[in-house]
């Protein structure tokens, strides 16, 4: 299981288009961000900055200092010259930036000190040993069990949102 198993193809690729484009591995944060709200005229400048924070919290992107790039872990892929991202992407990444999963992530980095990567592989494992039979989610909450963090009000919306 992938590290970005977990998110929207259309999201991964509209993340991966600056760096082909400029056809670099590292891009200047400025950079990263002019290129869709400027270059690509995708986004505005502040949308632009919500898909940096979604990149960032995902564990696809990665930043030192000032710099960004594609988390090294990611396998190649293909991105079509001529791609646009749908409708409605950023509405998406806005709600995944403040989603029980993010939640759960923060949690567990704050409490415990576990990098991002870290957690998402331990949640992959925890998903692999259920057969996939659980979401990122639960996987996230079983994993703050075994590592004792605090998610009682996180079960809570999870029990909540499974009722729906």
């Amino acid at each position: 299981m992938s590290l970005v198993d977990h998110v929207d193809e259309d999201i991964l690729k509209a993340l991966i288009v600056p760096f082909n484009r400029k056809g670099v591995e590292e891009l200047n944060k400025k950079e990263f961000l002019f290129a869709y709200s400027l270059d690509l005229d995708w986004f505005s400048f502040e949308e632009s900055k919500e898909l940096l924070k979604y990149g960032l919290n995902n564990a696809i992107l990665e930043k030192e200092k000032n710099k960004v790039r594609l988390n090294s872990e990611i396998e190649e892929i293909d991105v079509h010259h001529a791609f646009e991202p749908s409708e409605g992407l950023i509405e998406r990444v806005k709600s995944e930036n403040n989603s029980l999963f993010q939640e759960i992530i923060e949690r567990i980095r704050k409490e415990k000190g576990i990098g991002k990567k870290k957690i998402f592989s331990s949640i992959n494992d925890i998903q692999e040993e259920l057969d996939k039979l659980v979401d990122v989610e639960t996987a996230g909450l079983v994993l703050c069990e075994e590592l004792d963090v605090e998610v009682n009000d996180l079960r809570e919306q999870k029990i909540k949102a499974l009722k729906k």
